[in-house]
């Protein structure tokens, strides 16, 4: 039986995977990249001691060298405007700030990520207090007479989701949900479509506002699950549990794994990208940094990931979107992506992008995007 040190060595050897540098190294990488990428000294870390060959050498981080091609990772400052590959609508920049380039892959894009990561502290939460998530976002979904096989229309659908965590565990003391506040046809056929249906797009939304919520059950077919979930795993964190997990990105993929075991029929590279993808939408504010810093690493390690081209639009900000297409136990026309800032400094949210066209949906539609915020606050029901 293959042990855990065997799958870090397999995965180490198949990966070429680094030692982990110092943090001075990763300082001076960082420097020399923003030094070529924008032509001027980046602004450097305390206690800094330039080299002349510092452009010359590469550091390995993560089993990912910082080689010429990670140098174009980095692009010229954005002065203003929209970059040729961005998507049209009102989007917000910020002049003067560093951007990753359209040629950097998602390796290059999640070890930006990773090594930004210091800057991400988790959420100084008190005893008694609470994480207040909200969250807002679109997705594409069917009105009229869906379960019956007659007419139905597809109509584009905003939502605010509201939900009240205690930290110890994320258990959910309160959720609110408003669903509908603007409504819009997918595509002229289901404008036709919902004229035929008498269907309201100006109708008050649908808000649904919830108790503390029950934990959550096991999986119906797990094999492997043991006892009923609690507080002390990945599916209900505690920040002492986070806290725990190995900040070294191949043992920490090996955990997950163990972790997720065979829960269903879908791949264990699958299942890993998915519940680190859950991870960062339900526990953002309470991962520390290193563990930040291995996640994404991590993720760099799962076979498939990939960026989507150019640069996306998250509800009026622009973002990077790096995810992997789906299996074919679950839905292959879709890629699921985490979306960070231009400057991948910043996690900012999801979405569900169309890489094959099916049921009539063409390939580049965005099904679904939500964008994330946590904050502290005193007690269930106040937003800040």
């Amino acid at each position: 039986m293959r042990t855990e040190m065997d799958e870090v060595q397999l995965i180490r050897e198949s990966m070429d995977v680094a030692r982990e540098p110092s943090a001075r190294a990763t300082d001076r990488a960082r420097a020399a990249l923003l030094d070529r990428a924008t032509g001027e000294p980046a602004r450097r870390p305390a206690g800094y001691r330039g080299r002349k060959a510092a452009l010359g050498r590469w550091w390995p981080l993560a089993g990912i060298g910082l080689t010429g091609a990670l140098a174009a990772a980095v692009a010229v400052p954005m002065l203003g405007g929209s970059p040729a590959t961005a998507p049209s609508g009102p989007v917000r920049s910020e002049p003067g700030v560093t951007v990753i380039a359209d040629g950097a892959d998602a390796r290059m894009v999640l070890q930006l990520a990773a090594e930004a990561a210091p800057s991400n502290q988790p959420l100084s939460i008190r005893p008694g207090q609470y994480i207040y998530y909200h969250s807002t976002g679109a997705h594409l979904s069917m009105v009229g007479d869906v379960e019956g096989g007659g007419l139905t229309a597809r109509i584009i659908q905003s939502y605010e989701y509201q939900g009240w965590f205690d930290p110890h565990g994320m258990k959910t003391q309160r959720m609110r949900r408003t669903d509908g506040a603007q409504r819009r046809p997918f595509t002229p056929a289901d404008a036709e479509a919902i004229r035929k249906l008498k269907y309201d797009l100006n109708a008050p939304p649908e808000v649904t506002d919830d108790g503390p919520a029950p934990d959550q059950p096991l999986p119906p077919d797990c094999t492997t699950c043991g006892v009923a979930r609690d507080p002390g795993e990945l599916f209900h964190p505690s920040p002492e549990y986070l806290a725990s997990l190995p900040t070294d990105p191949v043992r920490l993929l090996v955990t997950l794994r163990t972790i997720v075991g065979d829960h269903n029929k879908h791949s264990p590279d699958q299942q890993v990208f998915q519940a680190i993808k859950e991870l960062f939408n339900h526990a953002d504010g309470i991962i520390p940094p290193d563990l930040r810093a291995a996640l994404y690493r991590a993720l760099a390690l799962i076979p498939g990931v990939q960026r989507a081209a150019g640069q996306v639009d998250m509800g009026g900000q622009r973002g990077i979107a790096v995810g992997r297409v789906g299996e074919a136990t679950e839905d292959p026309t879709s890629r699921e992506d985490l979306v960070f800032d231009t400057t991948g400094r910043r996690l900012i949210g999801f979405r569900t992008v169309q890489v094959k066209a099916a049921r009539g949906v063409p390939v580049g539609t965005v099904t679904w995007w939500e964008v994330i915020e946590n904050t502290v606050v005193d007690k269930v029901g106040q937003t800040g």
